[in-house]
């Protein structure tokens, strides 16, 4: 965990936290289920700052991987793997490999064996698995009809992860339905959001050190 203070003692607010180490942070606090609220807003500011950030990306397609929201972890990853993310090669590696792990938890892919639970080494061989990949394809078709291509797709889903985290609001108030973060430019910054910026990460430290994260 990087120190919340400099070595002259001076404060280190979120603001000047890079993307990496935002993205970095939102990995610490994903599996504490009392913080997905801290874990979104991680992500949405890792992601204003850079919006192929490689990490937040996957972290992203974790945050949104939920029965009926499958499909908008699904766009997420595709935006990442497209051409213009001209992502490193061995980020590359570990985006597809995420994108073939939920491929299987979502019934596009079947291990030889027919387990139901699979252990993280079992995935290295995909030669063992059978892959529907037109049905895949069809799935993600599917879903560009309802949220667009990747591109609008992000956009929308990460104006989504700012409401989450309280960082956006609807200019109208309310609940962000899905078919409102369509339209990105009808949300409003909260004020929130420059509290939460300007607060010291040594905040973010203190619940990492309580919950063991």
């Amino acid at each position: 965990m990087m120190p919340a203070r400099s070595m002259e003692g001076a404060v280190t607010r979120v603001s000047e936290l890079s993307a990496e180490r935002l993205a970095a942070y939102a990995g610490e606090f994903f599996p504490l289920t009392d913080q997905h609220r801290t874990v979104a807003r991680l992500l949405y500011h890792a992601l204003v700052l850079e919006p192929r950030q490689p990490v937040a990306l996957r972290g992203l397609a974790d945050l949104m991987d939920h029965d009926g929201l499958e499909y908008l972890a699904a766009l997420v990853l595709e935006y990442a793997l497209a051409p213009a993310a001209d992502l490193p090669e061995d980020e590359r590696r570990h985006t597809e490999d995420l994108r073939f792990e939920l491929m299987w938890a979502w019934g596009f892919a079947r291990h030889e064996s027919g387990a139901a639970d699979l252990a993280a080494e079992e995935f290295r061989d995909r030669t063992k698995f059978s892959v529907e990949e037109d049905r895949y394809r069809q799935f993600i078709a599917r879903s560009v009809e309802v949220m667009g291509p990747p591109e609008s797709a992000f956009r929308a889903i990460h104006t989504l992860t700012a409401a989450m985290g309280g960082l956006l609001a609807h200019e109208h108030g309310g609940d962000a339905l899905l078919e409102e973060v369509l339209h990105p430019e009808r949300f409003r910054r909260t004020p929130e959001y420059d509290a939460w910026l300007a607060s010291d990460v040594a905040a973010l430290d203190a619940v990492a050190r309580e919950t063991g994260a």
